[in-house]
């Protein structure tokens, strides 16, 4: 009887530190992602992360050297 719960101990255990892991490892989903999980009923706007900038904005730096 101790030889079960002891494994049973340590099953919990495994599997909450595998979840914990999965869950940092994890990208974060994006509304594609959660409006196809949930067949459409919570869909969310797609909010893209900020991107740095294609296009050159005429600004130059100048750099004074002594």
């Amino acid at each position: 009887m101790d030889n079960t719960a002891s494994t049973r101990g340590m099953l919990k255990q495994t599997l909450i530190l595998t979840t914990l892991l999965f869950l940092i490892a994890a990208p974060e989903p994006d509304a594609q992602d959660i409006a196809e999980i949930t067949a459409n009923f919570i869909v969310m706007d797609n909010h893209s992360v900020l991107l740095a900038s294609t296009e050159q904005t005429g600004t130059e730096e100048k750099i004074n050297r002594k």
